[in-house]
């Protein structure tokens, strides 16, 4: 189950107790909370397999800006 985390700065997303991860190794950390929210989202509505064709928000959009 993902959570969202609030810190200084912005909000970051955990997946179990790990803290989520761009593909480049930086931490993902936004401003929003209701991106962080709808990041968390996404990723609780993967089940068994994570397709990442079906995670927009996350591979589309925020890796690409983030990394």
């Amino acid at each position: 189950m993902a959570m969202i985390c609030s810190l200084l700065g912005g909000y970051e997303v955990m997946l179990d107790k790990y803290k989520l991860k761009t593909p480049m190794g930086h931490m993902f950390r936004v401003q929003s909370e209701a991106l962080a929210i709808a990041v968390a989202t996404e990723w609780d509505s993967q089940r068994e397999f994570i397709k990442k064709p079906t995670m927009h928000l996350v591979s589309n959009l925020l890796f690409t800006t983030l990394s």
